[in-house]
């Protein structure tokens, strides 16, 4: 993998231009704008190679469009330009994460925590890499660390539900996914809070839970076939009928799209 080692001083003038071409380029992500993002951090690299905000931002850039290898590549020339900063780790880390590299993402992840211990969004993505790995204790300890830090932060909340539904804790799930709906009410929050309804016997409460997951998504496949369940099981076949059709229609369409 390429990194890049800080080259000669930069004229200022050069540096100037560069940190121009930066902000118009961040301004371009933020307007999902990626390929002319693309186009202003690389004219910004050109300029001055020893940008690793260029770098970083062109990373991100990459890996919305996602071309994950471009990403970890300027990712990694940022880290070599900034080691003592977290961020680059971090959106490594997530690259490498989305490639199932587990063992990288965590290595990265590592990193930035070592650089900065108290970021939440770091322990939560940690925790998830844990809890996938089948590490159980180190998920639930990140994920509490996370709230700790931030109790206002509502993914964490999330992921600490799914091992609490896990080990059939039904109550602390269900506060769990509801303190993440208060806080940032999430598709997936609503599903699974319908899910441990449901494990509960409560069909009410889980087809209304799994409205409202619809609600904010509407291509939520797993909802739609859920709901069916939960509606079958009530008795209301033909409501059940159209959302294991809605889902089938869904999940065609998606693996039709691949």
């Amino acid at each position: 993998m390429a990194c890049v080692a800080p080259s000669k001083p930069v004229n200022p003038e050069d540096a100037a231009l560069a940190a121009s071409y930066v902000s118009r380029a961040q301004a371009q992500v933020v307007g999902n704008r990626d390929q002319e993002a693309i186009a202003d951090f690389t004219r910004a690299i050109e300029l001055d190679p020893n940008n690793a905000v260029a770098f970083e931002g062109r990373g991100l850039a990459f890996a919305r469009e996602g071309n994950l290898d471009r990403a970890i590549a300027d990712y990694s020339a940022a880290i070599a330009l900034r080691p003592g900063v977290a961020s680059g780790f971090y959106y490594r880390g997530t690259a490498y994460e989305e490639k199932k590299d587990f063992n990288r993402a965590l290595a990265d992840y590592n990193e930035a925590l070592r650089i900065t211990p108290d970021l939440p969004v770091v322990l939560n993505l940690r925790g998830v890499i844990y809890k996938e790995t089948g590490d159980i204790g180190n998920a639930m300890k990140d994920f509490n660390a996370a709230i700790l830090i931030n109790p206002e932060y509502a993914a964490p909340y999330t992921n600490r539900g799914v091992i609490y539904a896990e080990r059939k804790d039904y109550d602390g799930a269900i506060s769990d996914y509801s303190k993440s709906i208060k806080l940032d009410p999430s598709a997936i929050a609503f599903n699974n809070r319908a899910v441990v309804w449901r494990a509960k016997g409560d069909l009410n409460r889980a087809i209304a839970d799994y409205d409202e997951a619809i609600k904010l998504d509407p291509d939520f496949v797993l909802a739609y076939y859920s709901r069916g369940r939960a509606l079958r099981e009530t008795g209301d076949n033909q409501k059940a009928i159209e959302d294991f059709t809605t889902a089938i229609r869904l999940k065609s369409s998606a693996s039709a799209g691949k």
